[in-house]
């Protein structure tokens, strides 16, 4: 014999179960779904009127939480909803920035290249600038688009590194690999 301090009473059958939680209701899934079917589903509400435009819209059967009419109320709603965040915490906004830029490795494109040839030089093979440094393609090497290939970036049979200036001079400025006392 059950306990009757552990049992419940099904509201569909009146049959005793012992329930597996606080809630349940019913003795197994039957039950519930005869239950249902007999008292049919709770009040629906057919229309919304939208919280950014205020239009009357349709609700369709699992739609209940729906309070933007279209895509574009959405996006507005959520650019107010940014602006409100930022009114509150003018000072967020400025700390994710820096968190962010903390997080992030100062030039992806030369960290691949660095990986790919470790025995490039870590500094401009020109000027022997060493603080910033940019891949720079040899003449014959240039191809629209294969720029950012790996294999299109092998050292020393491809590219130079260079610093900006140096690779802007070679570049925009029309300097020659000579003239920049850059081997061929």
């Amino acid at each position: 014999m059950l306990d009757a301090s552990l049992t419940r009473l099904c509201i569909e059958c009146r049959g005793v179960f012992p329930p597996s939680h606080s809630h349940r209701k019913y003795c197994s899934s039957r039950c519930k779904r005869k239950w249902r079917l007999k008292n049919g589903p709770k009040e629906f509400v057919t229309h919304h009127a939208c919280r950014i435009c205020s239009t009357v819209f349709p609700l369709h059967k699992g739609q209940s939480n729906k309070w933007l009419c279209s895509p574009v109320c959405r996006r507005a709603s959520v650019a107010k909803s940014v602006r409100e965040f930022h009114k509150r915490r003018p000072y967020a906004e400025a700390v994710y920035r820096a968190r962010t830029a903390e997080k992030r490795l100062p030039d992806s494109n030369l960290v691949r290249f660095y990986r790919n040839n470790p025995n490039a030089p870590k500094a401009c093979e020109s000027c022997n600038e060493h603080r910033v440094l940019d891949v720079a393609h040899k003449p014959k090497h240039r191809r629209l688009g294969a720029g950012r290939s790996q294999l299109n970036n092998k050292w020393p049979e491809m590219v130079w590194v260079l610093c900006p200036t140096c690779h802007a001079l070679l570049d925009r400025m029309h300097y020659s690999p000579s003239d920049l006392r850059l081997n061929k």
